[in-house]
C-alpha cells in the first residue's frame, strides 16, 4: 500500500500527529491532588497520562484542605492536519475531525499552585475561568442543562459537571446535583452567554 493510500484512509494527524489521544503531565504544589478532566478522574500530582483530545475541556485539581483550580485547556490545530489539505483528501479530514485529531492542546504540562482553605485563591483569576469557561462552551452547557438532571455522575453532562466543579466550594462537591439544579435555574432564568456566566459569578460569590 502506498503512503498516499495510507495517508488517504487514515488521515495524517490520526497517523502521524498522535491520534486521537495526547499524553500530558500534571503536577502540584503541594503534590497529592487529585485531576479531573471535565469531572473524570485522572490521577493523583505528579502524573502523566493520554488523554482524549477535545475542545472545551477544563482540568480540576483538588486535595483536601486546599481551594479546588481550574485550568480551561487551549487548544490548536493539530499541524499534521494541514497534511491532509495539501493531500487533497477529503475523507482523510473527516478520519482526523471525528476522531479529534485535528486538534491538539497547547500545553503538554499543567502545574498549579494551591492555596490552603481560609487563605482564599486568587478571586480574579476564579472570575475568569468560570466565565472564560462559559462563554467558550455555552452552547454545550445550555444543552446539558436543558434535560433531565441525574443524580448519578455517569449521567451527568462533562461540561456542567466541569462549570459545577469550578464554582463549588471546598468540601461542597461531593454531590453535585444541588450545584447543577442551581445552574438550570439561572440558565433558565438568563439570556446569552454574558448574562448567564454573570448570574453563575454573582450567585456563588465570585463577583
Amino acid at each position: 500500500m502506498g503512503l498516499s493510500t495510507l495517508l488517504a484512509l487514515a488521515g495524517c494527524a490520526t497517523l502521524f500527529g498522535g491520534g486521537s489521544h495526547q499524553k500530558l503531565s500534571f503536577d502540584s504544589a503541594p503534590e497529592g491532588a487529585t485531576v479531573f478532566m471535565n469531572g473524570q478522574q485522572l490521577g493523583v500530582t505528579p502524573l502523566t497520562v493520554d488523554v482524549s483530545r477535545e475542545k472545551g475541556v477544563a482540568f480540576s485539581f483538588k486535595k483536601e484542605g486546599f481551594n479546588t483550580v481550574a485550568v480551561v485547556a487551549d487548544t490548536h490545530l493539530n499541524p499534521w492536519f494541514w497534511g491532509d489539505v495539501a493531500a487533497g483528501s477529503l475523507l482523510s479530514t473527516t478520519i482526523d475531525t471525528a476522531t479529534d485529531s485535528s486538534v491538539k492542546y497547547s500545553e503538554d504540562r499543567y502545574f498549579v499552585t494551591l492555596t490552603a482553605v481560609g487563605t482564599g485563591p486568587d478571586a480574579a483569576a476564579r472570575r475568569n475561568q468560570v466565565s472564560s469557561y462559559i462563554v467558550t462552551n455555552y452552547a454545550a452547557i445550555g444543552s446539558e442543562l436543558s434535560v433531565q438532571l441525574s443524580s448519578k455522575p455517569a449521567s451527568q453532562g462533562q461540561h456542567i459537571v466541569a462549570l459545577a466543579d469550578m464554582v463549588a466550594l471546598p468540601g461542597e462537591d461531593q454531590d453535585r446535583l444541588p450545584t447543577l439544579n442551581v445552574l438550570h435555574e439561572l440558565y433558565t432564568k438568563t439570556h446569552g452567554a454574558p448574562d448567564f456566566a454573570n448570574a453563575v459569578l454573582t450567585k456563588f460569590g465570585l463577583n
